[in-house]
């Protein structure tokens, strides 16, 4: 409620001032931090650069629950989530969501995906960064399930590079299924090297996929505090 309440005058402005919302995702990011840091037992550390690097990208991470989006909040720079159509239609969060630009798409729909892909498009050519969970939804293991396609195409066909986004940690503190912030949570994200999106879609997501997996074994197997 306290984002929509400020959401509403940043986006009547951003209609004159600020084409492209950047201040209404600085102030979204400002309040998923926030979110993080009302459990005092939660912890949220980005290891090494905490910025998106200068560029446009088609960023990837992977997905274990409903808190990644606010710990990603954690990561500086701007980019727009692609969201399946249920979140922006629930009241509230998803006028916030709506009001800052993020994209929506319909599970199963081709025009939906088409559509949605399209306005990545757009966002790519103003010099923002998009962002997806190519697994297409939670996973309940915690092990990285399989890619759809739909991040790998766009950036063969923007020519723009994937910035993989490890996360470790939020399957514990809010599990699919789940709406109760566990008491305690040590969640750590990482930036990995940006990869080149190159001419093949398939080789693209496999060597995304990869290197998502490696890193995420290697969280996993240190400990928290170090």
């Amino acid at each position: 409620m306290i984002a929509f309440v400020v959401d509403v005058p940043l986006w009547l402005l951003s209609l004159l001032f600020d084409p492209r919302r950047r201040a209404i995702h600085v102030w979204h990011m400002a309040i998923g931090r926030a979110i993080v840091h009302v459990n005092p037992f939660w912890r949220v550390r980005v290891e090494g650069p905490n910025r998106l690097p200068a560029g446009r990208f088609v960023v990837c991470a992977n997905h274990q629950s409903n808190a990644d989006i606010f710990c990603l909040g954690f990561v500086r720079g701007q980019f727009r989530y692609l969201a399946k159509q249920s979140l922006l239609r629930v009241p509230v969060f998803g006028w916030v969501m709506q009001m800052g630009g993020h994209i929506s798409v319909e599970r199963g729909e081709r025009a939906s995906g088409e559509q949605a892909l399209a306005r990545c498009q757009w966002w790519l050519e103003r010099g923002i960064s998009v962002a997806f969970f190519p697994e297409g939804t939670r996973s309940e293991s915690g092990r990285i399930k399989e890619f759809k396609m739909g991040a790998f195409k766009l950036a063969v066909e923007a020519g723009v590079p994937v910035l993989p986004i490890v996360i470790s940690g939020t399957a514990t503190a809010l599990p699919k299924h789940g709406f109760v912030m566990r008491e305690r949570a040590r969640v750590r994200l990482r930036l990995l090297a940006p990869i080149p999106a190159g001419p093949d879609a398939e080789a693209l997501r496999d060597r995304t996929r990869a290197a998502l997996i490696a890193a995420h074994a290697e969280l996993e197997a240190s400990p928290a505090g170090q």
